[in-house]
């Protein structure tokens, strides 16, 4: 079932605004009365050894933990080989529960969700897996012991569409080709239902900071790239990427360092539509970080540490891209740290 991407785009506010909307979108007053008003601040920063290009929050292995899901690259941009890492913070460090090898793409993607229910056993019992992992290159679902790739997933995989009452579903291509899939027992396949109009879920995406035919046009505002969304009772999010300035590296001539993270909620006469509801005249910004010491490689909302709130993840390439670090962001009280406007 085809939908077109710019579509799902105008469903939840991510058409390019105006300038005069993006000035009104930013007024103080406004954001003093917006209950989903929100500031961040910033919570903890850890080191990576490995050269991870995308990371995934979500219950992996066990539905009542978060597990931080890490897609490694290549040595380099050639290098094909991928390693995903199903990982858990320890207290010191975030220590690996399974990895399995594959080949990936020079456009890779990463995404946890709800897609199947596993089938019964030969003894009436289902597996214990809760999610599974979508990568460009297959569906992986959790055996108790292992991760035990499924089938193939679709190929140019960009989105997972979460829903509350129905199995997740994945979005593939971008413009008139883009395609809603459905995870099944022995496949993935295009899915039979539309897109919702209305009820829970919301849009995540999987493809970080990667830039591909088309990444140009999924903008918050002009200059402000989308990079992730997340729709709960409480916490309404859209978050954008600012670019800074350029970081000089010769095989990636588009990519900048420096950059601002900015994140948009429903304004206060919106704050009772859901996800599909909104449009471009319903957000407005609430905050923006101050520019960050890398170059943004993969956002993505959780609690990767399970200390009890979710929070932004932020993957970041320092060091002319040979380091790897995690930055995450927790909600302040309001008129906290970390607004920078």
């Amino acid at each position: 079932m085809k939908r077109p991407i710019a579509f799902l785009l105008a469903l939840f506010g991510l058409t390019a605004l105006g300038a005069k909307s993006a000035q009104a979108q930013t007024a103080p007053a406004n954001r003093l009365r917006n209950l989903f008003a929100v500031q961040f601040q910033l919570a903890w920063q850890e080191p990576l050894p490995d050269p991870v290009k995308l990371i995934e929050i979500g219950p992996v292995l066990d539905a009542k933990k978060q597990s931080l899901v890490l897609l490694v690259g290549g040595k380099d941009r050639s290098d094909a080989k991928r390693k995903l890492l199903v990982t858990h913070w320890d207290g010191f460090r975030f220590a690996t529960d399974a990895s399995t090898d594959f080949l990936g793409n020079a456009l890779d993607a990463l995404l946890v969700g709800h897609f199947r229910t596993p089938p019964q056993s030969d003894t009436g019992k289902a597996p214990p897996a809760t999610h599974q992992i979508v990568t460009t290159e297959g569906v992986y679902e959790w055996t108790g012991r292992a991760l035990a790739r499924l089938f193939e997933a679709p190929s140019d995989l960009k989105l997972a569409i979460l829903l509350d009452k129905s199995p997740d579903q994945l979005m593939t291509g971008i413009g008139d080709k883009t395609v809603v899939y459905e995870v099944g027992e022995k496949d993935a396949h295009p899915a039979s239902d539309k897109v919702p109009a209305d009820g829970s879920g919301y849009v995540r995406y999987g493809v970080g900071t990667q830039d591909y035919p088309g990444s140009d046009t999924v903008t918050i505002a002009p200059g402000v790239r989308y990079v992730q969304s997340y729709w709960s009772p409480q916490r309404r999010w859209v978050i954008g990427l600012i670019a800074g300035q350029p970081a000089n590296l010769p095989d990636l001539p588009n990519a900048t360092t420096g950059d601002r993270l900015t994140v948009y909620v429903p304004k206060q006469e919106s704050r009772d539509k859901t996800f599909w509801a909104t449009g471009r005249d319903d957000w407005e910004e609430a905050w923006r970080s101050s520019p960050l010491p890398g170059r943004v490689l993969d956002v993505r909302v959780g609690d990767p540490k399970n200390e009890g709130k979710p929070g932004i993840l932020v993957l970041l390439a320092e060091n002319e891209d040979r380091d790897r670090r995690l930055y995450f962001f927790t909600a302040a009280p309001q008129g906290g740290i970390g607004n920078t406007k």
